[in-house]
């Protein structure tokens, strides 16, 4: 069936809120996009990527072909966030339950492989898609109302537009333990795409797209500008902007790098637990932002590196507070405890998040012996996994 525009907001919504659903209740995705993946294809895939890795899911992109090296930084930003490159689909094929197919017009144009198209067509994976291409000789891939096909300047405006709808769910943020959806690195592949595809405005169809690229381009770079730079003042160009998110993912690597270099291991659990005096004051190159950003994603890798169970612990700044922060997750091959039971277990109240995620912290007066208190949780942890 050719793909046709979604021209009532009613069904818009309707297709935002059952794509929302499917997003909270699956657990495995699998992204994929079209053949010669260009700036809104790459961009869309990283993008939808770390708005499913926010929800605490495991996340796969498959890209079969060799990518533009201009493109490198965006596929650096998915190995900050524990999210999976692959050429094939042999080893997730298993655990997959969804699938997102991104900015392509039919499934003939898709990068695939044997693997992916057995899931395609499994009534039990949910596939989900995003596309703004209404050619004549486009055609649907996605299951029926689940597809977000509408006219757009490029398909990451329209994973804009989700992520928007989905900061209005207050409720399913913090059932994920969520603050905010519009990390640094999620705006800067939003708009990478929107600007790309667009080659800055210049190749729109209608006063509609026009209308909406400057929303979406204004607003995510106004966003990109804040989160890149404390003096955004001083980026007065697009190209500015991203000379400066360059250098500052070199600064990312060395803090994912500063957690890493410190993890241990106490039966199921390993983690990075970093002592008060090496995280009072932060490093000085490290913003707060961005080393809270990187500890949500070394405790994803240290989760996967364990089998099991993956943590970080650090403490606030004094002047932010006076709290030691906990960050619990659950290796995705790993079903064998609820975290939330460690919650219960430890007496811990000021916490929460769901049995694959928690979060929890704790004042610095009731911890005057850091390595004892974290001792003590692996040994509840371990006899809970007993």
């Amino acid at each position: 069936m050719k793909k046709q525009n979604i021209t009532s907001i009613a069904a818009k919504n309707r297709i935002f809120n059952k794509i929302i659903l499917t997003l909270i209740s699956r657990e495995n995705f699998l992204i994929m996009g079209h053949q010669n993946a260009d700036e809104d294809c790459i961009a869309s895939m990283v993008a939808i990527s770390l708005l499913i890795k926010k929800l605490g899911k495991s996340v796969s992109i498959l890209l079969t072909e060799q990518v533009n090296e201009k493109f490198l930084y965006l596929l650096n930003i998915c190995r900050y966030n524990a999210i999976n490159i692959i050429p094939d689909c042999r080893d997730v094929i298993d655990e997959i339950d969804a699938i997102c197919v991104v900015d392509t017009p039919k499934p003939s144009m898709l990068q695939t492989c044997s693997g992916a198209e057995g899931l395609r067509r499994n009534p039990k994976v949910a596939v989900i898609e995003f596309d703004h291409h209404l050619a004549a000789d486009s055609a649907y891939i996605g299951d029926e109302g689940l597809c977000l096909v509408s006219e757009a300047s490029s398909t990451c405006e329209l994973i804009g537009y989700l992520s928007l709808k989905m900061q209005q769910k207050r409720s399913v943020l913090e059932l994920f333990d969520v603050d905010d959806l519009f990390t640094r690195n999620f705006v800067l592949a939003v708009l990478t795409g929107i600007v790309g595809d667009s080659k800055m405005g210049k190749f729109l169809k209608s006063r509609r797209e026009e209308w909406f690229y400057q929303l979406f381009s204004g607003t995510f770079s106004q966003m990109l500008a804040e989160k890149t730079s404390a003096d955004s003042k001083n980026l007065s160009s697009m190209h500015e902007v991203f000379q400066e998110i360059t250098r500052l993912s070199k600064i990312e690597e060395h803090c994912f790098n500063y957690f890493m270099n410190y993890k241990e291991e106490k039966g199921p659990v390993v983690f990075t637990a970093l002592p008060e005096e090496m995280t009072d004051p932060l490093p000085e190159e490290f913003d707060l932002d961005l080393f809270v950003s990187t500890a949500r994603s070394v405790t994803d890798a240290l989760a996967e590196e364990s089998g099991r169970l993956g943590m970080v612990v650090y403490y606030d700044p004094p002047d932010i507070s006076d709290l030691i922060q906990f960050r619990i997750r659950r290796s995705h091959s790993f079903r064998g405890l609820d975290l939330r039971t460690i919650l219960d277990e430890a007496g811990i109240e000021n916490g929460g998040g769901h049995e694959g995620a928690i979060g929890f912290r704790v004042t610095r007066k009731t911890v005057p012996d850091f390595p004892g208190y974290i001792a003590d949780l692996c040994r509840i942890i371990s006899s809970l996994i007993d």
